[in-house]
């Protein structure tokens, strides 16, 4: 088990590092522009009937990674974080380290339905990275994530700031333990993919998608990837639990 979770691991982290440092362009049949938040209202449209079906609420995820101005001392990776958050309508937060990179961190709740981070982690050579991520943790939530979502593409562009939009439902609960292969063809159904990858391990499954529906996408091993689904079956409550990523799916911060 430990060896499958490494795979996957491995997995997530070589798409990223390809995600970030290039920008994949797909011709879609689709005659309107594309919009990162295009994207994640079909993704949360096309998960509908699986969150129907989840005993619990997943997370729903929007987070941005990028590259961000290289700092000079602490006291200027402080003054940028400040700056980069007040950008984002986030309160003033705290310069710390974090697993031995000086990071600075400030966040914000919206009314108990989202809450926003945002983490400026400064590297050994002087360089940034900027990581923003808003989580709603139930339905009530999602509009407004879907709102600051919007909002933040907005300044993001005012600002001049290029970065990779991901999205994720985190965390659904599906009770049959035999249903997988159904599942699988429910998304495929839903989001008019076409499986390109798949690993599967014991009790763990990752299958990568192509789909007309999506914009954003990731190259790997010759194949476009526009979602990604894994799955893992609980060994001691036998329920799926369900990740939904587009264009992938990446760690959390």
């Amino acid at each position: 088990m430990k060896r499958s979770f490494s795979f996957i691991s491995c997995l997530i982290i070589t798409l990223l590092v390809i995600w970030s440092k290039q920008q994949v362009i797909v011709t879609t049949a689709q005659p309107l522009p594309s919009t990162p938040t295009q994207d994640f209202a079909i993704l949360l449209d096309q998960s509908r009937p699986l969150l129907k079906q989840s005993t619990i609420n997943p997370n729903v995820i929007a987070k941005i990674s990028t590259t961000y101005t290289p700092y000079t001392d602490l006291s200027d990776l402080k003054d940028q974080g400040a700056i980069i958050c007040e950008q984002f309508k986030l309160p003033a937060g705290m310069l710390t380290e974090e697993e031995g990179h000086p990071t600075y961190t400030c966040s914000q709740k919206y009314d108990d339905q989202m809450e926003v981070t945002l983490k400026l982690v400064g590297l050994s050579d002087n360089s940034t990275y900027l990581l923003v991520k808003g989580t709603a943790a139930h339905a009530e939530g999602i509009q407004t994530l879907l709102d600051w979502t919007k909002q933040s593409e907005l300044s993001m562009h005012s600002h001049n700031l290029a970065a990779k939009w991901n999205f994720l439902v985190k965390g659904l609960q599906i009770q049959d333990p035999t249903s997988a292969s159904a599942l699988l063809e429910q998304v495929n159904n839903q989001f008019q993919a076409t499986e390109v990858e798949r690993y599967a391990e014991d009790r763990t499954i990752v299958v990568s998608y192509d789909t007309k529906l999506l914009n954003d996408a990731v190259s790997s091993g010759g194949h476009t990837v526009k979602l990604q689904v894994s799955m893992h079956l609980n060994s001691e409550t036998d329920k799926w639990s369900i990740t939904l990523g587009t264009p992938m799916i990446t760690g959390e911060f």
